[in-house]
C-alpha cells in the first residue's frame, strides 16, 4: 500500500513547502500531490502544475499528482503540452488528477460556463490520450477542435501518464469507468458514501482500474479527544468554506456539527487509532494508495514537520 501527502498551501512562500516535501521523501512517503483553486484564499494555490514542476527539480523517487487540475479551465493542447514536460522533467513521475470543478466564481473568473463544464472535461481527456500517444491529431468536438497537430517532447512514461479522475456525480462516475485509469475520491464524503459511489463507479469497469486510491484528513493527538479538539481547530474553517461554495456534502454544515462530520471524514485519534482508522478504510474500500492532508492554515512550519513525521513514524510504520 502507499501513502501520500497534500504539503502546504496558500501564502507567498513555497520554501517550506518545497523543504517538507524533501522531508517526507526522506521519510518514505510515496507520492506528494497538489489541489489547485483560483480563488483569493489561504487554504490553496492555483497551477498545480508549476507548482509539482517545482518539487521535480528538487526530489528524485517521490511520485507526483494533481489532485486535482480543475480541466475546464484548460485548452487542452496547452494542458498535453504542460503535463508531457512535466513528466519529462520529473522522469515519469507524474499522475495527472483532473476534475470538472464546483465554484461558480471561479467559472466566472474564466469565463467558462458551469454547464460545459463536463464536456469540455471529456473533451480533453480524449484530446489529453490522443496528444500523448499519437504523433499528429485531427478531432472535432463542440469545445475544442484540433487539425493535424503532435506535440513535442512526449511525455516520458509509456504509453502516457495515467490519468485519475476526482468526481462525485453518477454520471461522472460511469466517465471515470470509461475514460480514466482511476477514480480517486477526495476528503469530503463520508465512509457510507465512498462505498456507495464506488459501487457505481465499479458496475461500469471493464477491467481493473489502475489504482484504489483515496483522499482522507488525518489528525493524530495523545487521546482521542485531544485529537477530535485540534481537528476542529483545524478544519472547522475549511468546512465551513466547503458549504459556503455549495459543495454538495457540507450543505447542511454548521460549527456546532462538527464532530459528527468529523467522525465520518477524518482519521482521528492517537496513532493505535489512526492504525485502526487506515485499515477500515482500507478494507472496506480496497485501498492500495492512501494520500494524507495533516496540513492546516493555522498551523506553522515547525508543527506541520512534526505531525508529518509522527504520522510516518507511529503510523504508517505498521505497514511497512
Amino acid at each position: 500500500m502507499k501513502f501520500g501527502l497534500r504539503p502546504m498551501e496558500g501564502g507567498n512562500d513555497f520554501t517550506p513547502t518545497l523543504e517538507q516535501i524533501e522531508a517526507a521523501e526522506e521519510l518514505g512517503f510515496d507520492s506528494v500531490w497538489f489541489a489547485e483553486h483560483y480563488t483569493p484564499d489561504e487554504q490553496w494555490w492555483p497551477t498545480s502544475l508549476l507548482n509539482l514542476a517545482a518539487v521535480a527539480s528538487r526530489t528524485t523517487e517521490i511520485e507526483l499528482g494533481s489532485n486535482i487540475i480543475v480541466a475546464p479551465f484548460y485548452n487542452p493542447v496547452w494542458l498535453a503540452n504542460a503535463v508531457a514536460m512535466l513528466d519529462v522533467i520529473s522522469e515519469g513521475r507524474f499522475t495527472c488528477g483532473l476534475g470538472v470543478g464546483y465554484d461558480p466564481t471561479e467559472f466566472e473568473a474564466f469565463d467558462v460556463s458551469l454547464d460545459d463544464r463536463v464536456g469540455r472535461t471529456i473533451e480533453t481527456t480524449i484530446l489529453l490520450k490522443k496528444l500523448w500517444t499519437q504523433d499528429r491529431v485531427s478531432f472535432d468536438g463542440k469545445h475544442f477542435s484540433v487539425d493535424d497537430y503532435g506535440i513535442a517532447p512526449q511525455p516520458q512514461q509509456e504509453p502516457r501518464p495515467e490519468i485519475w479522475y476526482g468526481v462525485w456525480g453518477n454520471y461522472l462516475l460511469e466517465q471515470a469507468a470509461k475514460r480514466a485509469d482511476a477514480w480517486i475520491p477526495g476528503a469530503v464524503a463520508s465512509l457510507d458514501v465512498l462505498e456507495e459511489k464506488q459501487a457505481l463507479y465499479d458496475e461500469h469497469l471493464d477491467g481493473t482500474p489502475a489504482s484504489r486510491p483515496l483522499l482522507r484528513d488525518i489528525v493524530v493527538g495523545e487521546t482521542r479527544t485531544k485529537a477530535m479538539e485540534r481537528a476542529k481547530e483545524h478544519l472547522d474553517e475549511k468546512y465551513q468554506i466547503y458549504a459556503g461554495r455549495g459543495h454538495q456534502f457540507f450543505e447542511d454544515y454548521e460549527s456546532d456539527r462538527f464532530e459528527e462530520f468529523a467522525r465520518e471524514r477524518i482519521i482521528v485519534g492517537t496513532p493505535e487509532e489512526c492504525t485502526e482508522g487506515i485499515e477500515t478504510y482500507r478494507d472496506a474500500l480496497d485501498l492500495d494508495h492512501l494520500i494524507f492532508r495533516f496540513t492546516y492554515p493555522d498551523m506553522d512550519t515547525e508543527e506541520t514537520m512534526e505531525t508529518m513525521e509522527t504520522i510516518a513514524t507511529e503510523v504508517l510504520s505498521a505497514f511497512n
